[in-house]
């Protein structure tokens, strides 16, 4: 049913577009030979009047031709012909697909408000240590009400202002945090990887279990309240959450979920991990070493410093920021640190006054910029060869090796297709211009397991009861919309925003899938954005597109006159060059985004 809703609801916004110039065409006189749904080959169609409706093969668009549409190059135009109509009636046919991808948004989103639409809660789930938010002294937990001058209703309001923002220009936010609303001026960052602008920041999602998995073959149903898990209260806890479920995965074991019913009946459920249904790739067991502190804050700067590497927690090794968060919510406050500090070991007292959610809003760790250390999982391959966490990875086999990536290409390229993986040889020392050493391992699949938890996010309802607020709610979210939309343009054009962040017609299939599962309104919500995009993109004066036959009328409208045959055909065959182009460009980045590429 989701497959069959997507593809009936990209129709849809198809249909409603072409459905545009065909009314206006008819309004103006004008005889319609064909209208169609898809480019290129025709599938089936039937003829009512003048007029033949047929599917075609391509499904990346659509278009409605109409009588005298080319010229007929044998005298003046004829009655019924596009020519032979006023240059308004013209704009007015040409600009009638946008005017109705707009007329179907501004209609029908107040509706959908008026039902109730779901969104992404615009509370903040993991807040990156280091990151624009965490400096502002943004929180997991807070609720974003506010981004500038436009109120919040989900997470993606958020998202898109930040996109669009002017990266290390200052963004204002209102935020509720503990029932009271706060002022926050926070400084985004462009992300090099895709251009845009970032807060470091991830909505709040809770554990659900994953259908046919071991949590919910144990009971646990995805409209249960997860509490704790393996004894670890992760009520509300996005980062909890993951670092239970991820010491879960490195180290299987029965555990125990508590979990709220809908109705508030409070269950505890054993569920036992099952190991994956295909094979792992074949692994030595060494992930990065990030435990040296980068930046400390608040309470935590009373026994850390800059610098600091941080070795154990109550007694247990520390990777990470993850596996010191998990040893303060286990003992419920933050642990006995052991911790190395120029050159020397020392104990930093357990702080039992301060809430483990200290750590990841205190504390930004990482690893050492100067060399490649490793972590050790014990039992692992790397283990049994005699690595230690905190050595220096410098080769695998003859290949050096700088950074953790680099470290996880060479083990694969040395492992092949994982069949019999042979034994490696890793050059490793102790510190860096230390003794180097040589160490044999041969990789194998590791022991993980699944638990059978993901995450999905925290979703409300927004609803206005109030017919007039409701129209008013959905116009102004219709509105903005289009403004965003524009805005991407622009700055796509000013290279602001990389190309290679666009997507085509899988990509839209698959999202549209994503929204069709969630049930009607929201698909019907996501088809009103796609429309508006669809608008907007098609006032762009590209030639072949209905911006370009705009521009063409605005041109005749100046020079008093129509532009000779022998441009406009150049002038759409340069436009159809570029159209397919675009396709093509959009298509490639579907496939490398379907594909990993």
């Amino acid at each position: 049913m989701a497959l069959l809703a997507t593809v009936l609801g990209i129709g849809l916004v198809l249909f409603v577009h072409e459905l545009g110039h065909f009314l206006a065409a008819r309004l103006a006189g004008v005889r319609v030979e064909v209208f169609s749904l898809g480019f290129g080959p025709r599938l089936f169609g039937v003829r009512r009047g003048d007029t033949e409706y047929r599917l075609s093969l391509l499904p990346l668009g659509g278009y409605v031709m109409m009588a005298g549409e080319g010229g007929t190059g044998d005298g003046p135009p004829r009655p019924g012909e596009l020519e032979s109509v006023s240059r308004p009636w013209r704009f007015l046919i040409y600009s009638g697909g946008i005017l109705m991808n707009f007329l179907f948004a501004f209609v029908l989103v107040p509706v959908l408000f008026a039902l109730g639409v779901p969104f992404a809660k615009p509370e903040l789930g993991v807040v990156e240590p280091g990151g624009p938010a965490w400096r502002a002294d943004l929180r997991a937990g807070d609720l974003v009400e506010r981004v500038g001058e436009r109120d919040v209703h989900g997470f993606r309001h958020l998202a898109m202002a930040v996109v669009l923002s002017s990266a290390d220009e200052p963004l204002p936010l209102v935020v509720r945090r503990d029932g009271a609303r706060l002022g926050v001026t926070v400084t985004p960052e462009r992300d090099p990887a895709t251009g845009l602008a970032t807060l470091g920041v991830t909505p709040a999602m809770r554990p659900t279990p994953v259908p046919d998995g071991p949590a919910a073959a144990a009971g646990l149903s995805p409209d249960d309240e997860v509490l704790e898990i393996d004894g670890v209260p992760v009520a509300g806890d996005t980062l909890g959450a993951q670092v239970v479920l991820e010491d879960l995965l490195l180290d299987p074991r029965p555990f125990t979920v508590l979990a709220r019913t809908p109705d508030g009946e409070v269950r505890s459920l054993q569920v036992r991990p099952e190991p994956p249904r295909e094979p792992l790739a074949p692994q030595l067991g060494v992930q990065e070493l990030r435990n040296r502190v980068l930046e400390v804050r608040g309470p935590l700067a009373a026994g850390l410093r800059t610098g600091d590497v941080v070795l154990a927690a109550d007694g247990v090794p520390v990777h990470s920021l993850a596996d010191l968060y998990l040893a303060a919510l286990r003992r419920g406050s933050v642990p006995e640190l052991r911790v190395r500090r120029d050159g020397a070991e020392l104990v930093v007292p357990a702080r039992d006054d301060l809430e483990p959610s200290e750590v990841p809003h205190g504390l930004h760790m990482d690893a050492d910029p100067d060399a490649l250390r490793v972590a050790v999982r014990p039992g692992s391959p790397a283990a049994r060869a005699g690595l230690r966490d905190g050595d220096v990875v410098l080769r695998v086999e003859q290949t050096p090796v700088r950074d953790f990536d680099e470290l996880r290409w060479a083990i694969l390229a040395a492992v092949g297709d994982g069949a019999g993986a042979p034994e490696l040889t890793l050059a490793v020392t102790d510190a860096p211009g230390g003794r180097v050493r040589l160490v044999r391992a041969r990789p194998e699949p590791p022991p993980y397991a699944d638990p059978g938890l993901g995450f999905r996010v925290v979703e409300w309802t927004v609803r206005s009861a109030n017919p007039l607020a409701a129209v008013r709610l959905g116009l102004r979210e219709a509105w903005q919309t289009m403004v965003e939309v524009g805005l991407t343009v622009r700055r796509m054009f000013g290279g602001e925003i990389a190309p290679s962040n666009l997507g085509g017609i899988i990509t839209i299939g698959q999202v549209t899938h994503g929204f069709a599962e969630q049930g009607w309104i929201p698909l019907f919500f996501f088809l009103c954005l796609v429309s508006i995009n669809l608008g907007v993109l098609n006032l762009l004066p590209i030639p072949a597109l209905d911006g370009g036959h705009l521009l063409l009328l605005l041109v005749e409208a100046v020079r008093r006159r129509p532009v000779s045959p022998g441009f406009r055909a150049a002038f759409h065959l340069v436009g159809f060059v570029l159209v397919v182009g675009l396709i093509l460009f959009v298509t490639t980045q579907d496939l490398r985004r379907l594909f990993g590429g």
